[in-house]
């Protein structure tokens, strides 16, 4: 009897400790069912004004423009590859966007976005782009690095600053054509989720996107390996094991 006591006692110690930690590597802050809601705000009068002065960008701050709040569901990480000497976790995203205000929660399903975080560690996977997710622990100074080395083969860039910090990203860039630098921060809490990230044209505000809701599993707690799982059913085991041969003996 005391041997389906510890088994019982043990199947439930698995269900209830976080065992995914064991397959997800430190690097990805992110957990499936993970959902993430940014606000938008976007000044049209001062985009139009880059425009007018000569700013030729993609459709970057165009976008922004007809919606208002955006949504990430994590709906699968999928199992860690290697690729051209870099570690590659390949996660897929459903995104949703909002003509409203993001309290009401009136959300269209945009599609599919399949997302890929690397390790930092790795040399060659030094990010040149951001997003809204990234990888933990990413060394800001190093993708500064990159975006120079960019910025610096653009033919319609005459000058730029890029300074990398902490947790995120600032970029000033004076192109050919327009009369004062466009400006653009990114900043990242420690699991990687852009908690803002602004636009300016000068010292004016294009655009805001602001993280203001996330449901998301806690993963700063202890790392629980499927080894540490063994020893700790191991110590169950034969702790419940001898105390229910010690109140036998008892009584």
């Amino acid at each position: 009897m005391a041997k389906i006591y510890c088994i019982l006692f043990g199947l439930i110690v698995n269900v209830l400790l976080p065992s995914i930690s064991a397959t997800i590597p430190s690097y990805i802050g992110v957990r499936e069912e993970d959902e993430y809601i940014w606000e938008i705000d976007f000044d049209e009068e001062v985009y139009n004004r880059t425009i007018d002065d000569g700013y030729e960008g993609d459709n970057y701050f165009a976008f922004f423009d007809s919606i208002r709040g955006l949504k990430y569901r994590i709906e699968r990480i999928n199992p860690e590859i290697w690729e051209d000497s870099i570690h590659i976790i390949p996660v897929e995203i459903s995104v949703y966007i909002t003509n409203f205000d993001v309290s009401e929660m009136e959300w269209i399903l945009l599609g599919a976005y399949n997302h890929q975080f690397v390790d930092p560690n790795d040399k060659q996977s030094i990010a040149i782009w951001v997003t809204l997710i990234v990888s933990r622990f990413m060394n800001w100074s190093l993708v500064a690095q990159s975006y120079k080395f960019d910025l610096s083969n653009d033919p319609y860039v005459s000058a730029y600053l890029v300074d990398g910090w902490t947790h995120g990203l600032m970029t000033m860039i004076y192109f050919e054509n327009v009369s004062v630098p466009i400006r653009l921060s990114y900043e990242y809490n420690t699991e990687g989720i852009l908690i803002q990230s602004v636009a300016y044209y000068g010292y004016d505000i294009i655009s805001t996107v602001s993280l203001v809701n996330q449901y998301h599993e806690q993963i700063n707690g202890p790392f629980i390996s499927g080894y540490l799982l063994i020893v700790v059913n191991l110590v169950i085991f034969f702790s419940v094991g001898g105390l229910i041969i010690k109140i036998k003996k008892n009584h």
